[in-house]
């Protein structure tokens, strides 16, 4: 019971939407299943092969494994990125789909010494194998006989993928089907290019005639010729031919004396031979020795395979024909594999060798049975909740079926695919299946192959041939008789030749050195610009970018490549190509004092081409806000200060530039690695909701959000010292690591304060760097950047500095940038530090570009620190807490003399070195008096919260430092409930808002205990657990009070918005549970110690509420019997579901509870007698 309730209590998060599914089906007959059909095949061992068919065993289980989605095939994600089939499903009458998988068995054995031993061996290998499966595939036409047979008798459906002799599918074997094309087939094409193209008059044929295979291939060609190529051609004749047996060729040298010598004595031009691939290579070895070089020679299977060349030689097997079934150059396509090209690939990338044409008709025999099975039952009713393939096949109770005119089928579900497979009409990646009446494809055509430079290439049909024919075969070439040797002017002719040629090769060599350095510069960035563009139909947006009132943007959410990312619109680029600029007249008085004083703030500044003219009025009285107005505006303009009644503003301009120059900004982006930067994926374009030319930066999200979020929502997260630290050494030493690279050479980063930076899950800082920041200016273009178009063109950002400023920096000290970024990483640690003076103005110095914030004279105003950026309240707030050293660094980073500022490297190294002294002298501070918050509690004492956590006489026990004793309870009842779609809103909320929305309803869930004098046991993620007559005695009315408990959750969930900022979300809905029975109580473990109840109520009344389903209060038979004494009223409007399976309790009566009319009352029974007052 105990690991049962630590089960419970453990994987919650993960198994209620699995709870809440199986209740929901339990209701509804029809439901999602898995079939996992048997098929098997008895191929020969890839090492030592009779037949070299061992291919065919790769082809189907690549294409079993990829179904499957097995780890080592081609990975889901590449195929939806191409727009593939990833499963199969078989699709009811009803609309549900149910998922289709292969058990694919190989029985893999070592050949014998002879084709009998062979049967045999084959023969006892497919007759076990065909009780184990439900469907069978083929491995060799040799073999095709023994399994025809086999498969029938058996009444079990047999799919060939090597091509079997015509003659077995003319039997009456409905059993039997094959997808390859007809062997008769094979040499048709390359028969008629022999006597129209290749001028071949003389034909000799040789077959091997106790396989039928061979037979029939080489009779299909002497009848062809006698039928049609004498009436093309009326000189073309067979001059001879040789049949022999197996016994023949096992004799030495048979092939080479018989067959090889007779048709050269006959003369032959032409040779077609059918045989395996030991006598193909004998053949062809043996007219290579003996110089015979014929118009055209054609083999079945052994030029198709890969040691051709490397066995007979590259003289013997140049331009040798044969017939496969499948090429990769042939442009056959499906849904699944996609092109033959993409198969190849996938293909050599599982198994490290590209497939021949029987792996291919392999994985294609898999797809096509897949197909008719997904097929087979569109018209049918599956009437069991819940069976195996075996019931589907075989079982004719599990299927109702309609055949096609609407009568009722009474066949089992194995003739409903083998009908299926009879009518397919599939488009695969070896080419068409359809099947005649014998269930024989005959769709489809062979290709004639030629092996051309050692490669086998396809030469017909025409509209598949990647080559072209050769015919007749070239002759090897004749050494020619040396002539008088020649001169060309003082050098012989060949020595001229040489040098010529030796010239325009360097030249040439030189060209194509120049052309192909040129292709990978363009392919390079091509290649990084798609790397770093994100299509639309990549990302699963969770809801997009937003603007606020106030103009900025909030990040979106979406799913990228199975993670969660940020989407930030980059508002400061444009990637038009202009902008306009316009003269704004500001009509607000501001007084003369006032604009002395920001003028002793900034100093003069160069002019811009656009300028804003301001009239100042000299008034007695100036308006307060309209001064906190202008200097709040240098957050987006530049603001210069002249004597006189006029100020210049300098409009804070947006760079406009290419798409390509953005994706240049976030490749440099990209490079910069950092643990306390945040990390760059990619943009994107054109993001709905967006506005036309903004482009959006995808990057990695941070759960926690931007850090000044986490400090506004202080009533739910606090940042103790520790924290704080960490977040300012993070921040610092990002900045250090940006600050000290020279490519890209960056200016300021933190736009204000610390508003650009984010936490993590873990409270680690990280800092995100403005793309504006890496605009490169037109002096200093590095060489990479020229690449992605940046030129004199693009204007030069006044935060960067000159390559000599860039000099001047390594001996003078911190750039102008960096100096400008340690007075916002100052003003914003300030701030996080004394959050209560945060909301007290600043110095006018609190935002602006870095140019404005550099020329910063040491002079303040009257609310600001002599000489210093903060406010005087800060200031002193800061030496009531903190220690001197902190004091002192804050100070210098805020100081208004750029001068005087520390850089990055020295504050990161300070507060490394004082962080002992900076935690010691906070934790030791006195506290201030907080301000009042109506969202948080009042504090507690300890004695309050000691019984609050426990019941009296534990929390007695405890006090006095004994462990309390196990307490039994005869009978309580126990409370449980969840949030329904709960894993959905956490994908949808930030932790913040999940950890808010937790808040809301758990309080007014407490509130309700506290009334009824409850115990609230615990709360695990979004579940509730609570206990009545525990805490204090209520054996007359517990299940009564734990009722009403229920009724008022219920109504609370559904009055609280998911998130208030987001109303389309909607309310809270949960489910809830209730059981009644004995319970026993205990303080369990030594460390963050928790009173913990134990026994089969606790499980029984988390199977209450896990059954339940949304907005309903789900109660045990034991609890209605007490609520029938207690409460009449609620047990009146009980509604009773039946039996249910309750896992480890079997059947169980259930009732929903509904509240009555009348609320209940408890009468004189005392509430929260047991709380400590």
């Amino acid at each position: 019971m105990i690991m049962n309730l630590l089960c419970f209590l453990s994987a919650r998060n993960q198994c209620w939407l699995w709870l809440l599914l199986y209740s929901f089906f339990c209701i509804k007959i029809a439901r999602a299943l898995i079939f996992t059909f048997q098929v098997g095949a008895v191929i020969e061992d890839g090492e030592k092969v009779c037949t070299g068919i061992a291919d065919a065993h790769l082809g189907y289980k690549f294409a079993v494994d990829r179904m499957n989605g097995v780890s080592g095939s081609t990975p889901l994600s590449e195929q939806k990125r191409r727009g593939l089939v990833t499963q199969m499903f078989i699709k009811d009458a009803e609309g549900n789909e149910h998922r289709v998988s292969f058990n694919y068995t190989r029985v893999a054995y070592e050949c014998a010494g002879s084709y009998l031993d062979n049967f045999a061996l084959h023969q006892g290998l497919m007759s076990d194998l065909v009780n184990q499966t439900h469907f069978l595939f083929g491995s060799s036409p040799v073999q095709a006989g023994i399994e025809n047979d086999i498969a029938h008798k058996a009444r079990k459906l047999l799919y060939h993928c090597c091509v079997t002799p015509d003659a077995y599918y003319a039997q009456d074997t409905p059993y039997i089907f094959g997808a390859p094309a007809s062997n008769s087939k094979y040499t048709l094409q390359a028969l008629k290019s022999m006597a129209l193209a290749g001028g071949v008059r003389k034909l000799f044929v040789f077959y091997l005639e106790d396989n039928e295979f061979t037979e029939s291939t080489c009779l299909s060609a002497v009848q062809y010729v006698n039928d049609v190529v004498v009436h093309l051609a009326p000189d073309f004749q067979i001059v001879g031919s040789v049949k022999y047996n197996a016994d023949k060729v096992q004799v030495p040298n048979f092939i080479e004396e018989t067959v090889v010598e007779e048709a050269v004595r006959l003369g032959a031009e032409a040779i077609i031979g059918c045989d395996g691939e030991r006598t193909g290579h004998i053949v062809a070895e043996a007219l290579a020795d003996r110089g015979v070089y014929l118009k055209s020679l054609f083999l079945t299977v052994a030029p198709a395979r890969k040691d051709f060349v490397a066995t007979v030689g590259p003289r013997a097997a140049e331009n040798v024909l044969s017939a496969v079934q499948w090429h990769p150059s042939m442009g056959y396509a499906d849904s699944f594999f996609g092109t033959s090209a993409g198969y190849t690939s996938d293909f050599e990338a599982v198994f490290g060798t590209e497939p021949s044409y029987l792996a291919a008709m392999a994985s294609a025999t898999v797809f096509s049975l897949a197909v008719a099975i997904k097929g087979a039952f569109e018209r049918c009713t599956f009437t069991q909740a819940s069976m195996d393939a075996d019931a589907l096949l075989f079982d004719t109770s599990a299927i109702a079926c309609k055949d096609a005119i609407g009568q009722k089928y009474l066949g089992n579900g194995y003739d409903l695919i083998r009908k299926s497979l009879e009518v397919q009409s599939l488009e695969t990646v070896v080419g068409r299946i359809e099947f005649n009446q014998h269930r024989r494809n005959v769709a489809k055509e062979p290709a004639i192959t030629q092996i051309q430079s050692g490669v086998l290439e396809c030469v017909m049909p025409l509209e598949f041939a990647n080559k072209a024919i050769v015919m007749p075969m070239p002759a090897p070439p004749m050494e020619e008789e040396s002539s008088q040797e020649e001169h060309i002017g003082d050098l012989p002719r060949d020595a001229f030749i040489i040098v010529v040629v030796v010239i325009l090769g360097v030249a040439l060599l030189l060209a194509v050195g120049v052309v192909l350095l040129l292709q990978w510069r363009i392919r390079h960035t091509s290649d990084i610009f798609s790397q770093l563009h994100v299509p639309l139909d990549q990302l699963d947006i969770i809801h997009p970018p937003e603007r606020l009132a106030d103009g900025s943007w909030e990040s979106g959410k979406a799913k990228f490549c199975s993670s969660l990312v940020s989407l930030e619109p980059l508002s400061e680029i444009r990637t038009s190509a202009s902008m306009a600029t316009a003269q704004v007249k500001h009509r607000h008085p501001l007084s003369v004092s006032s604009k002395d004083a920001v003028c002793e703030a900034l100093s003069l500044e160069a002019s811009s081409s656009a300028e804003v003219s301001v009239e100042v009025l000299d008034q007695e009285d100036p308006p307060q806000s309209m001064e906190k107005q202008v200097l709040s505006s240098k957050l987006d303009m530049g603001v210069n200060f002249v004597h006189g009644n006029t100020l210049n503003l300098k409009p804070h301009t947006t760079p406009h530039m290419a798409y390509s120059q953005v994706l240049s900004l976030v490749w440099q982006c990209q490079r910069l690695q950092h643990p306390s930067i945040v990390p760059v994926l990619g943009a994107s374009l054109s993001l709905p909701s967006m506005p036309p030319g903004m482009a959006v930066l995808i990057t990695e999200c941070q759960e926690l959000g931007s850090l000044s979020s986490v400090m506004e929502m202080d009533d739910l997260m606090v940042l103790d010292i520790v924290k704080q630290l960490d977040v300012a050494k993070d921040i610092a030493q990002a900045l250090a690591y940006l600050h000290t690279k020279e490519d890209p050479n960056l200016g300021a980063v933190l736009p204000n304060k610390l508003s650009g930076v984010s936490l993590n899950k873990y409270c680690r800082a990280k800092v995100h760097v403005p793309l504006t920041a890496l605009v490169p200016d037109s002096g200093k273009i590095t060489k990479r950047q020229s690449r992605f178009g940046w030129g004199a063109s693009q204007a030069s950002s006044p935060s960067r500095m000159s390559k000599q400023g860039v000099q001047e920096a390594r001996v003078k000290g911190p750039s102008a940038g960096e100096r400008a970024d340690v007075l916002q990483y100052g003003l914003g640690v300030v701030d996080m530090l004394a959050p209560q003076a945060a909301s007290q103005p600043h110095s006018e110095v609190t935002s602006g570009s870095y140019s404005e914030l550099r020329n910063l004279s040491p002079s303040s105003s009257s609310g600001s620190a002599q000489g210093l950026g903060i406010s005087t309240s800060q200031l002193h707030l800061l030496q009531s807490r903190h220690c001197p050293a902190l004091i002192e660094l804050l100070c210098q980073c805020c100081n208004l003399d750029a001068q005087q500022r520390p850089s990055f490297a020295q504050v990161f190294e300070r507060l490394e070195l004082h962080s002992l002294d900076i935690v010691h002298a906070a934790q030791q501070a006195p506290s201030t008096t907080p301000s009042f918050n109506p969202m948080q509690p009042p504090r507690q004492s300890a004695d309050e919260l000691l019984y609050d956590l426990f019941p009296a006489q534990v929390a007695d026990a405890l006090k006095s430092g004994r462990l309390p004793d196990p307490e039994p309870y005869p009978c309580v009842s126990l409370f449980f409930s969840d949030i329904v779609g709960y894993t959905e809103l956490c994908s949808k909320l930030s932790p913040l808002q999940v950890m808010a929305m937790l808040h809301r309803l758990y309080m007014r869930f407490d509130q309700l205990a506290q009334e009824l004098d409850l115990f609230k046991v615990e709360t695990i993620g979004d579940a509730y657990m609570c206990v009545a007559n525990l805490r204090s005695p209520q054996p007359e009315c517990h299940a009564a009070l734990m009722a009403a408990f229920a009724f008022g959750c219920r109504k609370a969930a559904n009055e609280e918005f998911v998130c208030p900022s987001q109303p389309e979300l909607g309310c809270i809905h949960i489910r809830c549970g209730i059981h009644a029975g004995p319970v026993m109580g205990a303080v369990v473990g030594t460390l963050n110690r928790r009173y913990c109840l134990f026994g089969d109520t606790v499980n029984v009344a988390s199977r209450m509420e896990s059954t339940s389903v949304c907005d309903k209060v789900q109660c045990s038979a034991t609890f209605m019997q007490l609520l029938q004494q207690q409460w009449p009223e609620a047990a009146g409007t009980a509604q009773p579901q039946g039996e249910r399976a309750i896992k480890g309790k079997g059947n169980m009566k259930t009732f929903f509870l509904y509240p009555p009319s009348k609320p209940w009352a408890c009468g004189n029974l005392p509430l929260n007698s047991g709380r400590l007052k």
